[in-house]
Formats: structure tokens, C-alpha cells, sequence
């Protein structure tokens, strides 16, 4: 299993849309949608080159629409 890991901000967005989530659709629902979140990730920490590079940022990154890996 490839190893990533998430700034702490990240965390507390995660856990900010969990909640949120939560009360909107109910847990089954933010159960499948935070395993897909962290099965994209995986995919992103094996497969780099998926995303789309973000230059024009205060901090480059790169992005990936999660639904283009499910």
C-alpha cells in the first residue's frame, strides 16, 4: 500500500465536510464518499502524474477530479 500523508489543514477540512455530510445524507453515505476520497489519494500518492498541475497559485499543486478515478 502506498503511504501519503495530509496537512493538518487537510484533516480539519475532512473532518469538517465529514460532519457536515454527516447530518446531510446520513453515515452510509459519507462512509463511501471518505473511502473514495482516500482511495483517490492512494491513486494520486502512486500515479502523480494523474493530476493537472496548478502553476498559477500562490502554492503550485496539482488537482484531480476524484470522479476520474472511480
Amino acid at each position: 500500500m502506498v503511504k501519503f500523508s495530509l496537512t493538518r489543514r487537510a484533516n480539519i477540512n475532512l473532518l469538517e465536510i465529514e460532519e457536515f455530510s454527516l447530518k446531510k445524507w446520513g453515515e452510509s453515505q459519507i462512509k463511501k464518499c471518505i473511502n473514495d476520497l482516500y482511495h483517490v489519494f492512494g491513486e494520486i500518492a502512486k500515479n502523480p502524474e494523474l493530476g493537472k498541475l496548478r502553476k498559477n497559485r500562490s502554492f503550485p499543486f496539482f488537482m484531480l477530479q476524484q470522479s476520474s478515478i472511480l
